[in-house]
């Protein structure tokens, strides 16, 4: 039997990472943020997802907390794909799927993405 991969239906801000780093290295958000040339609102809108991690904030992070560049832009670029995934599940479960399955229009999904799948086409 092959398994399927897990494909969290949720989405974690690399907010959580960074906090977790910077507590590692025992700096705390204000700290980090005057370090990062950020204001603490700046700081705060980074950590809650709002903000995205652009270049100048990747490398203010490596400099910071460890982690390179790369790291940083990929938990970004991975928490936003999780968070359109999540945004689609929300939108494919408005739709009466039993009852599109049941009229012959759609296949049975197999799984929650399946049925993102199903809904678009």
């Amino acid at each position: 039997m092959v398994q399927e991969a897990f494909i969290p239906r949720w989405a974690s801000p690399p907010g959580r990472t960074i906090r977790l780093a910077l507590e590692a290295q025992g700096l705390s958000v204000a700290e980090f943020a005057a370090a990062a040339d950020m204001s603490p609102h700046a700081a705060n809108s980074l950590l809650s997802g709002q903000t995205p991690i652009t270049m100048a904030v990747a490398r203010a992070l490596e400099s910071r907390v460890g982690g390179s560049v790369a790291f940083w832009l990929q938990r970004d670029g991975q928490y936003r794909d999780s968070l359109a995934l999540v945004e689609a599940d929300r939108w494919a479960s408005r739709f009466p799927t039993s009852d599109l399955v049941r009229l012959g229009w759609i296949d049975k999904p197999d799984s929650w993405t399946a049925r993102i799948d199903a809904m678009l086409s």
